[in-house]
């Protein structure tokens, strides 16, 4: 039953304020943004990757 209020409230708020929006974000349909995507998900990549090899003792 709550879950169900919840439902009605949600699908309420979305009707009046529409999905949520984040002033500056990244928005796919561009190629710009496409690009920057791509760059963000390298940089992630590689911090994830050097941290690893840290973990690591015998790698590298």
């Amino acid at each position: 039953m709550a879950n169900a209020k919840r439902d009605r409230a949600g699908t309420f708020f979305f009707r009046i304020f529409g999905p949520a929006t984040v002033e500056g974000a990244l928005h796919g349909c561009s190629p710009e943004a496409r690009q920057q995507w791509k760059q963000f998900r390298e940089r992630i990549k590689a911090a994830e990757a050097e941290r690893r090899d840290e973990r690591e003792p015998g790698a590298a």
